[in-house]
């Protein structure tokens, strides 16, 4: 599976306009809130959150106050996030096409 790092790598979207680019991907991002896959996608961010988190907690066994928690969050965000964003770019490319074809009507 190919990792997509911004908005322009994504083939359907690279050719366009900077603008136009940005706008059709928030709107195709929007009409998936209704899909079970992308709420699905938000709980595999959460439980990668969490699993992280958690491991880090383990792992490290110094002073777990100040600072320490913060630098947590942030680690544990990174793989969550770039994980949860493949499966919306993964379910958008999916339903790109018939998204161009309701904006075009």
């Amino acid at each position: 599976m190919r990792i997509y790092w911004t908005i322009k790598s994504i083939p359907e979207l690279s050719g366009l306009p900077r603008e136009v680019r940005k706008k059709n991907y928030n709107e195709a991002l929007r009409s998936l809130k209704t899909h079970r896959a992308f709420w699905a996608g938000g709980l595999v961010y959460i439980a990668v959150l969490l699993s992280v988190s958690y491991l880090l907690e383990m792992l490290y066994t110094g002073d777990k106050s100040g600072p320490w928690s913060f630098l947590r969050l942030i680690i544990a965000t990174i793989p969550a996030s770039l994980i949860w964003t493949q499966i919306n770019i993964h379910l958008l490319r999916k339903h790109y096409k018939s998204l161009l074809s309701r904006q075009a009507e």
